[in-house]
């Protein structure tokens, strides 16, 4: 994903076409706003999404309602528009990222809540606010608009301020997506051309879930002998926040499969074939004991 800029003070879209002064319009969304966002899309690769900075901008762009399920993924232009905050907390409507009336400033969040079901939500603090920025204040609201990301260099002294009241640890958990296996099954015994059943299911317990493609391979090693099938039944990138999801599938083996014992493995690599290989990219189990840093598979079994 990568942020809309180059528009306005801080890349940030706002008082593009008028002076910067308190009382100016930081909600304008003109036909050059458009373009520009438009050229960025065209730029990037279809699977990648880009963030805006005002949720108005993305309504007057492209309709006031949500994206929906049946919109996700598709590829689209309105399916690859999120949003990012670089005022988070920092005051009633987040130093006008939100319009100042209040049924505004819940309409828009709601807004963002339902997109960012299926979109990337992140930003930065900037701005102190004790209202605002008290954990019990924030974290619900990290959570309703599914925050994937944020900046840990500033605010400085909000950040101090989690730690000190202890909900920093909590944040840095849940920032994302954040998957717990909470069983996993298999066949136990499987002739060569047989067919392996298997079934996992995890618990999402992050803020969000993924937005970029990711796709899951069941691999099986014997010694030099190494088997990897893509399973293409499974979209990771539903699986929301607070909800089990189980994933199964059953697989053929090669009937020139040798005898003996395999070790399963589930592997998450990022979908690009470039960082395909590289660990760092591999989405891994919350739970200890489940992940091999060396490979970037994840719950190992004989």
């Amino acid at each position: 994903m990568t942020h809309a800029g180059i528009i306005g003070p801080w890349g940030e879209w706002h008082h593009a076409t008028t002076n910067l002064t308190d009382n100016a319009d930081p909600f304008q969304a003109t036909s050059p706003q458009r373009n520009v966002l438009e050229a960025l899309l065209r730029a990037l690769p279809t699977s990648r999404m880009v963030q805006l900075r005002y949720p108005a901008h993305k309504m007057a762009f492209y309709g006031s309602a949500p994206l929906g399920e049946a919109q996700a993924f598709s590829g689209s232009d309105v399916a690859r528009v999120g949003h990012h905050n670089d005022c988070h907390f920092a005051s009633f409507n987040d130093f006008y990222t939100y319009p100042a009336d209040p049924a505004v400033i819940a309409s828009q969040k709601a807004y963002v809540a339902a997109e960012t079901r299926y979109t990337p939500h992140g930003g930065e603090t900037c701005s102190p606010d004790p209202a605002r920025t008290r954990c019990d204040a924030m974290v619900p609201e990290m959570a309703q608009l599914h925050t994937s990301n944020l900046n840990r260099q500033y605010n400085a002294g909000v950040l101090a301020s989690w730690k000190t009241n202890g909900c920093f640890a909590e944040v840095s958990r849940r920032m994302g997506y954040r998957f717990k296996l909470v069983s996993a099954s298999r066949s136990s015994q499987v002739r060569p051309g047989g067919v392996l059943d298997l079934a996992c299911k995890e618990r999402n317990t992050g803020f969000a879930a993924l937005f970029n493609p990711s796709p899951v391979f069941v691999v099986l090693e014997h010694g030099s002998t190494r088997y990897a099938a893509r399973l293409q039944s499974v979209e990771p990138r539903r699986w929301s926040p607070g909800v089990e999801s189980t994933a199964y599938t059953q697989l053929q083996l090669p009937a020139s499969a040798p005898a003996g014992t395999y070790r399963l493995w589930l592997w998450r690599p990022d979908d690009a074939e470039g960082i395909r290989g590289n660990p760092a990219y591999c989405v891994r189990f919350a739970n200890a004991g489940t992940w091999d840093p060396v490979s970037g598979r994840g719950v190992g079994g004989t």
